[in-house]
């Protein structure tokens, strides 16, 4: 059964933010080695846990979490892609230089709520 939908306003700035070409390189070089980083890291999560094996994160924070997807460890997806859909928030400091507020990597609101329409149509 597909939870109920709620329309809501999708809060949003219309004034758009203009940024220089080379300082728009930057921002997507960097959030590009941003999401390799973190499919690295799902990678070795659900393969050989050697973050976890090394002791920089503890076991239990893995297998306590929500996220975590015991039926998925072992297995590699095609391409080795797992977060096929990534979000990066950034903002800017005090100096004007970006930061990474979070990250991203299941599927965002956006996108459940167009795959919950769908699925709702279909049913």
């Amino acid at each position: 059964m597909v939870a109920e939908i709620f329309e809501r306003a999708v809060p949003a700035d219309f004034v758009p933010r203009v940024i220089g070409a080379a300082e728009w390189d930057l921002v997507s070089h960097g959030v590009r080695q941003r999401v390799q980083v973190l499919e690295a890291f799902l990678a070795d999560v659900y393969g050989p846990c050697r973050a976890f094996g090394d002791g920089v994160i503890p076991w239990r924070l893995l297998f306590t979490g929500e996220e975590f997807r015991r039926e998925d460890a072992g297995l590699t997806p095609p391409n080795g892609v797992r977060a096929h859909v990534a979000a990066i928030d950034l903002f800017r400091d005090e100096q004007g230089k970006f930061r990474v507020l979070e990250d991203h990597v299941r599927t965002p609101s956006g996108v459940g709520y167009v795959l919950a329409k769908i699925h709702q149509a279909d049913g």
